[in-house]
């Protein structure tokens, strides 16, 4: 990788092209023929084995391929506007506070501290004086099994708090990334390398394209 974390092979997609057969990265190459030539992409296995291993895999035109790759980033790119709409709104559910049965965390806190005071002031002033006392020992149960389903429920709420920041980091991140797309006429090994972590030949007609985030996927025709 260089200083700025780009891969330094001169290529994208021979880090990212991949073929849906047999899974071997695609190779540039160039044919010549009656003094003109072509850019193709081919599967490294086909190149080297024939058939032996992959029999079915196509050889994709360069000048189509990045063209059907620039149009579903661009496409990717357009409905950015959709994607923060929906991370707005999810970041204000997140602000509003955690909540288990529609009470909040800092509630649910709040009434086991209360629970454990009445509990252990029933212990002193009464229970250990009324040891044989059926009532006062019944309240003590009802206290314990409510005292131990407020903690299963903090615990809940813990988790899901854990989780919404998790959510919250990830939803920034893509906020983020989102921001650096671009809709580009021209093909871009830059913005590729940036937006797209895999591209799955498919057939000769059908590529494709996983996107880094949010591991969306999108088949574009050649």
């Amino acid at each position: 990788k260089t200083e700025l974390g780009k891969y330094s092979a001169k290529y994208a997609l021979s880090e990212l092209l991949v073929c849906g057969e047999c899974g071997t990265p695609y190779k540039r190459v160039t044919w010549a023929r009656n003094g003109k030539k072509r850019i193709v992409w081919r599967c490294i296995s086909r190149l080297e084995f024939g058939t032996k291993y992959c029999h079915n895999s196509p050889t994709l035109d360069e000048e189509k391929l990045h063209q059907a790759i620039q149009e579903a980033i661009n496409e990717f790119a357009q409905a950015g506007t959709e994607v923060k709409e929906d991370m707005l709104i999810f970041t204000a559910m997140a602000w509003g506070g955690n909540t288990v049965g529609g009470v909040s965390l800092i509630d649910l806190r709040q009434k086991l501290k209360d629970i454990t005071a009445q509990q252990q002031a029933l212990l002193l002033d009464q229970v250990l004086e009324h040891m044989d006392d059926e009532i006062l020992n019944a309240q003590l149960k009802a206290m314990m099994d409510e005292k131990q389903a407020l903690q299963e429920r903090i615990a809940d709420a813990e988790q899901s708090e854990t989780h919404n920041a998790a959510q919250e980091s990830r939803m920034a991140e893509l906020r983020e990334w989102m921001a650096k797309l671009e809709v580009n006429q021209q093909y871009s090994d830059e913005q590729v390398r940036m937006a797209v972590e895999r591209i799955t030949v498919v057939d000769a007609e059908t590529i494709r394209i996983r996107f880094r985030y949010p591991g969306a996927e999108l088949e574009k025709k050649l």
